[in-house]
């Protein structure tokens, strides 16, 4: 697992050791942030089932201000905080310990509110609809935030949820990515 661009390009990242996880593969994550652009500067971002944090690192790499991650697994919580501190991110990051739904509950844990969240969950074993209600629900987003959600390409996706709205899905091989944009 590696940084595909920006500050850290090339960076090799940590993974967790003893976990069996499905880490974003290098076409998908470069997919996902060509459609968000390349413009992250000053972004606030969120990363939701972070793992080892490569969704988030990828967005601090290409100028996200910040980026809090949010996961539970023992494993990934400490091969998460070794990628940042390898790459100087603790200032620019944050890591709650809690599954997603206790967070998105508590605001995320942060008070703060984000242009961008990053959500992948463990294929067929989350409700992707149920998600969605609850990002609506925390009310963590900004004014035309995006929400992506990396899910199996056999996963129904609603075409709007509440203030989110379904603007395109990409597929790549077994994965798919959808982009959301908050509308309120």
């Amino acid at each position: 697992m590696r940084v595909i661009a920006g500050e850290f390009k090339n960076r090799r990242l940590r993974m967790p050791v003893g976990v069996r996880m499905r880490p974003t593969a290098d076409r998908v994550k470069e997919g996902m942030f060509s459609v968000l652009g390349a413009d992250l500067n000053g972004r606030i971002v969120l990363d939701l089932y972070a793992g080892s944090g490569s969704l988030g690192i990828e967005a601090l790499s290409r100028g996200a201000r910040h980026c809090t991650f949010v996961e539970t697994h023992r494993q990934c919580l400490r091969a998460l905080a070794e990628n940042l501190l390898a790459l100087g991110l603790k200032a620019r990051s944050r890591i709650v310990r809690s599954p997603v739904e206790k967070a998105l509950g508590r605001g995320a844990g942060t008070g703060t509110k984000f242009d961008i969240c990053l959500a992948d969950p463990p294929y067929f074993q989350g409700d992707t609809k149920n998600l969605l209600q609850l990002v609506v629900s925390s009310a963590i987003l900004t004014p035309s935030a995006l929400l992506v959600v990396e899910h199996h390409r056999d996963t129904t996706i609603p075409g709007i949820q509440g203030a989110l709205e379904l603007r395109t899905t990409k597929r790549y091989g077994d994965s798919a990515v959808s982009f959301f944009i908050h509308v309120k």
